[in-house]
């Protein structure tokens, strides 16, 4: 007869026996697995908020043509392009600036601007309109819409330089037609100058060219820009996306690496689903322990019947462990199923969701509590196992 068979005559009467510890356990656990998953996948969305922790200025990258080499790797147009196809690279604009002047008509003054190429990541929020989308529209500050006592959508004029390629190096003014489609508080922080105006690349291109005397075409070919930004997916792939470009020769770095205390906070709401995993280990093995003990001491008396029977010691624990690995499993069973309600309910009803790596609290509700309660009572069963049978017996029978 097989010592799962043996053990399996006394689990019945054992599940009759602990129904109550055995049920409670399983919803102690529920309520833990279910709860920590739940915050977990809470810390998960706080970790990686599009308004918080995971914003697109913490996750964007500023890379120059300086890398670690001696010449440096010019970042043209085909370059950032190229960039742009980097794993976790979510998009890149190069960043340009001129000296504009903007007219409410050609007859008017002018408010000279800094048009900048527009990169929403790292630059003011609009507080009204929207983002320019090609060479004839641009945004601008409050200050510089009250002062052309325009509003939001007025058509204007962009007076630019245009140089001849084989002249002096002086320009003559060049009047543009443009549309002002959005705005920003011009008392919000930025990293460019007051008063700074946001064009699409398309505007950038066409001023820049025309500085140089040059043609778009050759600016799409040739002009190598100060600077661009790219954005990260994820706040978690920034390390391995600057590493890259400065694998490729640029200089890059990023402003979440400048906030040393939002990293390692990061960190940390990153590491609760370890924590939860612990602290989980933690609660089995109290109650691996404390039910484990009960079990083995209303059978302290048959542990020593079996081997004045002739079991071995080895046989005895094999035995009684086969039994609290079940009783683990059941509660690990019941466990996982409640918890997994109870985290669909949560999610369902705050939004927050499900923890990224739900699978690992899957796995542990299912095996932790076996592998717990199959090493947790082990040492009081090898020592109670060990125990003289007439020592066990006496007890029995004596009052």
């Amino acid at each position: 007869m097989t010592t799962l068979t043996r053990a399996g005559w006394l689990f019945a009467p054992m599940l009759k026996r602990f129904t109550v510890a055995i049920a409670l356990s399983s919803i102690a656990v529920a309520v833990f697995i279910g709860t920590l998953g739940a915050a977990s996948a809470y810390a998960d969305s706080q970790a990686e908020r599009p308004d918080g922790l995971g914003a697109t200025a913490l996750r964007s990258i500023e890379l120059d043509s300086y890398g670690t080499s001696a010449s440096p790797k010019e970042l043209t147009t085909a370059a950032i392009e190229s960039a742009g196809h980097l794993d976790h690279v979510q998009e890149i604009t190069g960043w340009t600036q001129a000296s504009v002047a903007i007219h409410q008509s050609s007859n008017t003054p002018a408010v000279g601007v800094a048009l900048t190429s527009r990169v929403p990541a790292i630059q003011p929020v609009l507080t009204d309109g929207r983002e320019p989308r090609g060479a004839g529209e641009v945004i601008v500050d409050s200050s510089t819409l009250h002062a052309l006592h325009a509003r939001v959508g007025d058509s204007v004029v962009l007076e630019h330089a245009k140089r001849a390629l084989d002249g002096d190096g002086t320009g003559t003014g060049t009047y543009t037609p443009i549309r002002i489609v959005g705005v920003y508080d011009s008392a919000a922080a930025s990293l460019d100058v007051p008063g700074t105006a946001y064009g699409a690349p398309d505007l950038l291109r066409l001023v820049v060219a025309d500085d140089r005397g040059q043609s778009p075409a050759w600016f799409d070919q040739n002009y190598v820009y100060p600077k661009a930004y790219a954005v990260a997916d994820s706040t978690a792939a920034l390390g391995d996306v600057i590493s890259e470009a400065r694998t490729q020769g640029y200089s890059a770095s990023s402003f979440a690496s400048l906030l040393t205390g939002l990293t390692v906070t990061q960190q940390l709401m990153r590491s609760v689903s370890l924590i939860a995993i612990v602290a989980l280990c933690v609660i089995l093995t109290i109650l691996a322990w404390v039910l484990g003990s009960a079990v083995l001491a209303t059978r302290r008396g048959s542990i020593g019947l079996l081997i004045a029977l002739g079991w071995t010691r080895r046989q005895v624990v094999g035995l009684f462990l086969c039994i609290l690995i079940g009783i683990g499993g059941i509660i690990g069973a019941v466990g996982i199923i409640g918890g997994a309600v109870i985290a669909t309910v949560v999610a369902m009803t705050t939004g927050i969701g499900f923890p990224t790596n739900w699978f690992v609290f899957l796995i542990a509700g299912i095996t932790m509590p076996v592998l717990v309660f199959g090493i947790t009572p082990l040492i009081p069963i090898t020592r109670l196992a060990r125990t003289s049978p007439d020592t066990t017996l006496r007890e029995r029978i004596d009052p």
